[in-house]
């Protein structure tokens, strides 16, 4: 249970991110570092069952977000 703790934190700054990516870009770096760090910390912590799940999500979040791009040009 102890990789919570990271996953919250990364939860977190990637919530706080779209509200100071408006006014701050100083603020708005630091969570995406933290998120970074929280996500990797997490995926390197959590029993196997739980980082086979987080990698199929990032790989699905890269995937989409390349067929959006691709799709605006």
């Amino acid at each position: 249970m102890l990789f919570l703790a990271p996953l919250i934190a990364a939860l977190g700054a990637a919530f706080l991110y779209g509200k100071c990516e408006q006014s701050s870009a100083e603020m708005a770096m630091i969570c995406v570092a933290v998120a970074l760090a929280g996500t990797v910390i997490t995926i390197v912590i959590a029993p196997w069952p739980i980082q086979l799940a987080l990698a199929i999500i990032l790989i699905t979040l890269r995937i989409v977000r390349k067929r959006t791009l691709r799709n605006s040009w």
